[in-house]
């Protein structure tokens, strides 16, 4: 039995954790780093290599207690994978949670794209509401452009996803620049109505 791996059986076991960790460490510090450094080329906004730097010790721990030496993987490969697996999820927390961030900021957006994705019949109908009353305000701004974008963008896209900008560009035959520009044109009147009323 090879030292590294009576380290990891020592370290499911209990016994001595923490110097066996540090022997895994300096065994294996640099494909963590590599796989870091690769991953996380430059800082994301809420994910930094010094926020996954610390979290180091806890991930050599995870890789440890989940190694299963029966599917005949060397560690490094195994920690490896489960360095890439923590950066992989953190990064779609993050992502995840500035998404959320995003629609937060713009309420109407976030209104109309929870009814888009909602599946029950129940806040569909309810979503009429919503839905008459977005494109009656749009009505007073004069430019049917604007409505026919929010439509297409919101209440007659297919496959549960948003209609891309290119598609509504293509459709209405203007640029997806220009969609995006009278789609704002249109949030910012609705965000005033809304708050003026």
């Amino acid at each position: 039995m090879t030292r590294e791996l009576k380290a990891l059986r020592d370290i499911k076991e209990d016994i001595n954790v923490k110097k066996n960790l540090d022997y895994l460490i300096g065994l294996h510090n640099g494909i963590f780093y590599r796989i870091v450094n690769n991953f996380l080329i430059s800082d994301i906004h809420g994910l930094t290599k010094q926020d996954v730097v610390e979290q180091k010790l806890a991930i050599f721990w995870q890789a440890a207690v989940d190694y299963d030496e029966s599917r005949k993987v060397r560690f490094v490969t195994w920690l490896g994978n489960s360095t890439f697996f923590f950066l992989s999820k953190e990064y779609n927390k993050v992502r995840h949670f500035q998404n959320s961030l995003d629609l937060l900021e713009n309420p109407i957006e976030a209104k109309a794209h929870r009814i888009y994705l909602s599946n029950s019949e129940r806040t569909k109908l309810e979503s009429v509401d919503l839905i008459d009353f977005v494109l009656q305000e749009l009505q007073e701004i004069n430019d049917d452009r604007i409505i026919k974008i929010f439509e297409l963008r919101y209440f007659k896209s297919n496959n549960n996803k948003l209609t891309t900008w290119r598609e509504i560009g293509k459709t209405l035959s203007l640029t997806g620049q220009s969609c995006i520009n009278l789609h704002k044109k249109g949030l910012t009147y609705l965000q005033q109505k809304i708050k003026y009323e």
